[in-house]
């Protein structure tokens, strides 16, 4: 599975590398009784562009709750790694944003996700203006931008 690289609202792209594309495209919901996944999306911002690549993800845990229609991730162990991977990479890999999929065939954010995205883009610590929020469905994957200015997220095109 190659990267996929989406494009940004004004100016540059986000390239999903190939390893933590494949991970979420692994939890994909294909059976009706599949338990919802997700995780959160770690990367960097290139220097001097509007470009941004997403390194790593996260997997569920045993201390996150899934069921078929809901997905919630355990804060705690996730915030610990946050910081780990931080300071290891001497303050390059950053929080980006959430993922998690979807027991349908398009990727369409529910009225949850949209509540939850806005909290957490209000409440978040995080060093970019923005955060990234990850779909994957059944038959796609798409991600939206969300600023805590904007009134609600923007969905992202695939780069041609």
């Amino acid at each position: 599975m190659t990267s996929l690289v989406i494009q940004r609202l004004c100016s540059g792209r986000i390239a999903i590398a190939a390893k933590p594309l494949q991970k979420m495209m692994s939890f994909r919901q294909k059976e009706k009784a599949a338990p919802e996944a997700g995780g959160i999306l770690l990367g960097r911002m290139i220097a001097d562009t509007d470009d941004i690549a997403v390194d790593f993800v996260t997997c569920p845990s045993t201390q996150d709750r899934r069921s078929s229609v809901a997905f919630y991730r355990s804060r705690e162990p996730t915030q610990a790694l946050i910081n780990t991977v931080w300071r290891r990479s001497y303050h390059t890999c950053n929080y980006l944003g959430e993922w998690h999929t979807h027991p349908t065939r398009l990727a369409e954010p529910s009225a949850h996700d949209l509540r939850n995205w806005n909290r957490i883009v209000s409440r978040a610590h995080y060093e970019q203006r923005f955060l990234l929020f990850v779909i994957v469905a059944i038959g796609e994957i798409a991600m939206w931008e969300h600023r805590s200015c904007w009134d609600k997220p923007i969905r992202l095109t695939l780069h041609d």
